[in-house]
């Protein structure tokens, strides 16, 4: 039985980045949060369990950030040429 199955469609009341917020609110027994397999290996706590999820393919989406009016490096610029070329042809495959 997959999760698209059974058409579930959580109720999120709440979207934090801050992962001790999360693990306190799942420590309270407010709801259920998503980490990544890294910081869920790293929490000691006998309230909570970690379920890791097989094979769930999620995308994460990040942003490169700099400062404004600065000078961009030249080998900068050269990993951000490359990334764009990978990530344009992962998404034709």
């Amino acid at each position: 039985m997959s999760f698209f199955q059974n058409v579930f469609y959580p109720n999120i009341v709440c979207h934090s980045s801050q992962k001790d917020f999360m693990i306190g609110m799942v420590e309270a027994r407010l709801g259920i949060t998503l980490l990544s397999s890294r910081v869920a290996e790293e929490i000691i706590n006998p309230k909570i369990k970690a379920i890791p999820l097989i094979n769930f393919k999620a995308r994460l989406e990040l942003t490169m950030i700099t400062k404004k009016a600065k000078y961009i490096p030249y080998t900068v610029k050269e990993f951000i040429t490359i990334t764009e070329q990978i990530l344009q042809r992962e998404e034709l495959e």
